[in-house]
């Protein structure tokens, strides 16, 4: 009986966030800052993360990325003293990155959306190029996607009814990228796209 309701608030919620999404082809030339999104699912999403922190980097290309921990203790919880809430231990290599906002699952409701105050100070300034990591119909994503991107190019990895995208990256026979390769050829893409 719970799934249905969350899932009746879920549909309604993607609802209300979807309208008209103008999207665009962009140059990378013409691209001066970058976003993403990223679903922190397990540790290995850890070494992911840093993979595309430092493949960005390299790019010479100011950007921030919104790292979601949807599944519950990815990363550790400290004990906390009685009457307090644990805290969330962050690995200390996601913390110096100054590019990452990562976001715990204490922060995502019980629908699965990301508290408002943190995607309203992360969306404060938005990038003509976001990327989505997000290779499940997720709907944590999804509502980040539908609600708050307002960049006029739009990559995804999964094609989505409900996410407009200007591109899709698939793989062989429509398989998922590894995230090295999605990035490269979403960089290659962006190299030979004329604008006029």
């Amino acid at each position: 009986m719970l799934g249905w309701i969350k899932e009746y608030y879920r549909n309604k919620l993607i609802k209300s966030c979807q309208g008209e999404v103008a999207t665009d082809f962009i140059n990378l030339s013409n691209i001066s800052s970058v976003g993403f999104v990223y679903d922190i699912t397990s540790q290995d999403s850890i070494t992911e993360l840093l993979e595309i922190h430092n493949f960005l980097k390299k790019k010479g290309i100011p950007f921030k990325g919104l790292a979601v921990e949807s599944v519950k203790n990815i990363f550790p919880r400290e004990v906390a003293s009685k009457g307090e809430k644990p805290r969330v231990a962050i690995p200390e290599e996601l913390v110096r990155k100054q590019e990452l906002s990562i976001v715990p699952f204490e922060k995502v409701s019980w629908l699965g959306a990301v508290e408002e105050s943190v995607l309203r100070e992360f969306f404060s300034v938005q990038s003509d190029l976001f990327i989505s990591f997000n290779n499940t119909d997720s709907f944590t994503i999804n509502h980040i996607l539908l609600g708050y991107v307002k960049s006029p190019m739009r990559v995804g990895m999964v094609n989505s009814e409900q996410v407009p995208y200007s591109i899709v990256m698939e793989g062989k026979d429509k398989s998922l990228l590894p995230v090295l390769a999605y990035l490269n050829q979403i960089f290659y893409y962006l190299d030979v796209i004329k604008t006029v």
